[in-house]
């Protein structure tokens, strides 16, 4: 089976690791993060969709759903504190617990504007809608898996983190995610929670692959030591692994997807 993108899709390729635990993935109805809900589902876990485009997240659930998971739409904005308070509310009530967050939640305002031409609107916009969900996500998702004293949280960051070109506001806030989440695993280490992040090159998704592009066709993807960009679920299978028992003793990590590209250099 392949998805509009033309890729391999692992949606049914199902195991059942984590079947009786419960993921919430903030941002995770579309592109990347539906990538990763559907890794998330297949390997047995009960998935909470949350996405502020509340159709978005309902249509991914009810999919999952038909193939037999167990998957629930959890809509809110979560750069706003009660957005995100309510989003693990309604996953304690309805499963009583959390064993694993994912925040997808980013982006920017600005393609390509160098730094002298970038408005406060744009600098501003970008930091708040990067950092803060995984600010308040995380404080929420903390509360039980502190109680519990096992837990897995994992950031989607960039490899923009190393300081992307024309992209500096950008750069800077995932730069922040990255940093947020190297501090975070350390504080909550002591609890057995695991904290790290996933830092995506180019990634073709859905939306994407619909205006014409695939994996071979971006440019700088194409200067790539393996020569292609991700496909979302490129991105679910990094982030499963670092919420599975095999990466029990990986945190304050950053696993770069990226085509074979460092963003150190």
């Amino acid at each position: 089976m392949t998805t509009q993108a033309g890729l391999e899709d692992s949606s049914q390729q199902t195991d059942s690791w984590g079947r009786g635990r419960v993921a919430v993935v903030a941002g995770g109805a579309g592109g990347i993060g539906e990538g990763i809900t559907t890794a998330f589902a297949s390997a047995g876990f009960t998935v909470a969709v949350n996405d502020r485009r509340e159709e978005a997240g309902e249509l991914l659930a009810a999919r999952l759903r038909e193939q037999g998971h167990k998957a629930i739409a959890v809509p809110a904005d979560v750069t706003l504190r009660e957005g995100a308070d309510s989003v693990f509310a309604r996953v304690l009530e309805s499963w009583g617990r959390v064993d694993v967050f994912v925040n997808v939640v980013g982006g920017l305002k600005g393609m390509n504007v160098p730094v002298w031409d970038m408005t406060e609107d744009q600098f501003d916009f970008t930091i708040r809608l990067n950092l803060r969900p995984v600010f308040l996500c995380t404080q929420a998702a903390l509360r039980p898996m502190m109680e519990k004293r096992s837990g897995s949280i994992i950031n989607i960051t960039s490899i923009s983190y190393a300081g992307a070109p024309e992209h500096a506001h950008y750069a800077a806030a995932k730069a922040g995610v990255t940093a947020f989440t190297r501090s975070v695993a350390t504080q909550v280490g002591p609890y057995n929670i695991n904290v790290n992040a996933v830092a995506p090159g180019t990634t073709i998704t859905p939306s994407v692959a619909q205006a014409g592009l695939s994996l071979a066709d971006v440019d700088w993807a194409k200067e790539n030591p393996l020569g292609r960009a991700n496909a979302p679920h490129d991105i679910g299978a990094a982030v499963l692994f670092l919420a599975s028992p095999g990466a029990r003793n990986i945190s304050g990590q950053v696993l770069t997807v990226a085509g074979g590209v460092n963003p150190s250099l």
